[in-house]
């Protein structure tokens, strides 16, 4: 297919429920199943995974029927405030049992972005890889899930480069797209400790990041690529996961993607 169409998210905490919404409409309303790339990032890398796994209930149901309890998310549990272990393991390993096998083998072709902690490259990991280790790599966040994740040797986390949208995008455009749907749920605001955590990285660390975010604040979409955004536009924080909060997140989603009609153009079109 010459004109290659990419499914492309951001970070953004809970606020990535949105994406659960977008990627229902695509199911639904579009019939769109089969996209020629998928770039996952961060809170919203387990939605478009079941989505390429094509276990379309858990890709919407997760948020609610897990997610709402303190053992994924607790303020006071300050050494671990996110327990992305449980998400991980017991959730998508286990209660919702993501099918690593059509992941794996899927036309489709997946990636999950994490930053290196020692090199501060962003490595996007793809189906052919252990897709939950890059899962729990990508959601990984500094600090507040207080660990890294080991790799063949080398170890990641979450970063607000590699859950960049436009880092994303240029990562499709890299592989070949041509149109992108972007789904932009990202909270822009970093905290102190967040700030600090990035002060302690070494000096490798901190050359490649900022040559990245040096890209994103340069970017610009490049002639002949078509790109919609889909934005959540309402700065909730990272951790709020009321079961009110994600229902209308979802919601909202899913009527944006429904009443746009650049989405159904850049869909026929494809």
């Amino acid at each position: 297919m010459t004109n290659k169409i990419a499914i492309v998210s951001s970070g953004g905490g809970m606020s990535c429920s949105y994406s659960s919404g977008v990627m229902k409409a695509l199911v639904e309303k579009y019939k769109f199943t089969n996209p020629d790339i998928v770039v996952a990032a961060s809170g919203s890398s387990g939605v478009l995974t079941y989505y390429v796994s094509k276990q379309y209930k858990p890709m919407v149901n997760i948020w609610c029927d897990y997610l709402t309890n303190k053992k994924f998310i607790n303020p006071l549990r300050f050494w671990k405030i996110i327990n992305v272990d449980y998400l991980i393991d017991a959730v998508l390993g286990n209660k919702e049992k993501l099918d690593e096998s059509v992941v794996k083998y899927s036309k489709t072709k997946l990636f999950i972005p994490a930053i290196n902690i020692k090199t501060g490259e962003v490595k996007y990991f793809s189906n052919k890889d252990n897709i939950l280790e890059a899962l729990r790599a990508s959601k990984a966040m500094p600090l507040a899930y207080n660990k890294y994740v080991k790799i063949k040797n080398e170890k990641y986390c979450d970063s607000s480069i590699s859950s960049s949208i436009e880092m994303n995008i240029l990562k499709a455009i890299e592989l070949g797209a041509k149109k992108v749907i972007a789904i932009d749920t990202r909270n822009l605001n970093k905290t102190l400790l967040y700030n600090l955590w990035l002060y302690s990285r070494n000096s490798l660390f901190k050359k490649n990041y900022n040559t990245s975010k040096s890209k994103i604040n340069e970017f610009n979409l490049p002639k002949g690529i078509e790109c919609l955004f889909l934005k959540y536009n309402k700065n909730y924080g990272t951790f709020r996961n009321t079961k009110e909060f994600l229902k209308v997140s979802i919601d909202k989603g899913y009527k944006d993607a429904v009443n746009s009609k650049e989405l159904k153009n850049i869909i026929s079109s494809s």
